[in-house]
């Protein structure tokens, strides 16, 4: 699992002499580790000290790597190194050994897998950095939950357990998982006008505002919310333990309220057609991975009679298909009274103009606080790209190679 140490002294956050960086190997007489890893982990957990002590002291320092996103405050005081930039100076030392003759290389790269330990959201953040690098020979991808029951790791049999030994994790990361493909979905969410109520946005969205010559995805040089998500998107949500307790409770409250229409594309080719949902439906779910919010898993339970007429099949994660999820109660209800509405390939949402509702918003487990109605015009939902990841024997989530 060690990365050698002629790749990790020529990344910049290791301390290193300037003659062991630039000297000269007469042969290759590195030994390829069988799974090479990197970790990356979020710097924002009460438990990131511990368990990234425990990682450094089973691999070494230099390959665990503390992680921040720009916006929040390092509470620890710790070194951390953005990912882009460690995986674009690991690359980098990997094609610079192999132009001077050090063929380990290749191998190095082909088994490169890299753990991510961080909630939903870190996951998300990270995994959108990881593929616009597009590396050459895509390392795999170990989502792991700090602490907490986070669904993308959960997904691929990757739920954290405090007492769980650190040397256990790395075991079973070497010699009991399997590699399948994820897909990601992109997302975006055009605002009739920039956002005046500084509303918060998670750090894995961005706020596009207008420009002189605007790009294929908005064309209409609207503003707009860009994003991408790997395990679900949400839209009218009514919980309070989402929310916040002092948001109300609307229990009457359904969908048709929010929305004019609901278009949906199937295949590559086919034409845009109106999605058929019931009256009393009060929130959707476009759901990529099998698990969300607390685990639940509606599509195990589905009535699958009524899902070969409606020629829905199994459900993957790297069959270029959203599961469309339509539920009678709060997304935590213990009822789960879950209706499977369809499989598709785009979707999009088309907002009721100047209703008074508010529409409640979740992508991959964050909440899109104060979405005013009025400042929404319509969601678009679209295949993105794919990521290699490594699940445990026994995971939920399945890929259509399986057999």
């Amino acid at each position: 699992m060690l990365i050698p140490h002629e790749i990790r002294i020529q990344c910049s956050w290791v301390t290193v002499a300037t003659k062991d960086k630039k000297a000269k190997w007469i042969q290759d007489k590195t030994e390829v580790p069988k799974c090479p890893i990197f970790v990356f982990i979020d710097l924002r957990s009460d438990q990131v000290g511990d368990l990234a002590e425990d990682l450094r002291y089973l691999l070494n320092r230099e390959q665990v790597i503390a992680v921040l996103h720009e916006s929040f405050h390092n509470k620890y005081k710790l070194s951390t190194v953005n990912p882009d930039r460690a995986l674009t100076e690991v690359y980098g030392a990997l094609a610079t050994l192999k132009g001077v003759g050090h063929n380990f290389t290749d191998e190095i790269q082909k088994k490169m897998t890299i753990i991510i330990v961080g909630e939903d959201v870190f996951i998300n953040w990270f995994l959108g950095v990881f593929c616009d690098l597009n590396l050459p020979d895509s390392p795999s991808i170990v989502p792991i939950a700090l602490g907490i029951k986070s669904n993308i790791p959960f997904s691929f049999g990757w739920e954290f357990d405090a007492m769980k030994p650190v040397n256990k994790i790395l075991e079973t990361v070497l010699n009991h998982t399997k590699q399948i493909k994820a897909d990601s979905w992109r997302i975006l969410i055009n605002l009739k006008a920039i956002p005046t109520d500084n509303q918060e946005l998670p750090y894995c969205l961005h706020l596009c505002t207008p420009v002189d010559e605007p790009d294929r995805e908005n064309v209409d040089n609207r503003p707009l919310i860009r994003g991408e998500f790997w395990n679900y998107f949400s839209i009218g949500v009514d919980d309070p333990r989402l929310y916040g307790a002092s948001r109300f409770r609307h229990t009457s409250r359904t969908l048709n309220r929010l929305l004019a229409k609901v278009e949906v594309l199937k295949h590559h080719g086919d034409q845009w057609e109106m999605l058929s949902i019931p009256s009393s439906i009060r929130s959707i779910v476009c759901l990529n991975l099998p698990s969300f919010v607390g685990g639940l898993t509606p599509w195990t339970t589905a009535n699958l009679k009524k899902d070969h007429r409606k020629g829905l099949t199994s459900s993957f994660t790297d069959d270029g298909r959203l599961e469309i999820i339509g539920s009678r109660d709060d997304l935590l209800s213990p009822k789960k009274r879950w209706i499977r509405l369809d499989q598709v390939r785009e979707i999009r949402f088309k907002f009721i103009e100047e209703s008074a509702e508010v529409v409640n918003m979740m992508i991959d487990g964050v909440p899109l606080k104060k979405s005013p109605l009025d400042g929404l015009d319509e969601i678009e939902i679209s295949y993105c790209r794919q990521v290699s990841v490594l699940v445990e024997q026994g995971y939920s989530a399945k890929s259509i190679h399986d057999s």
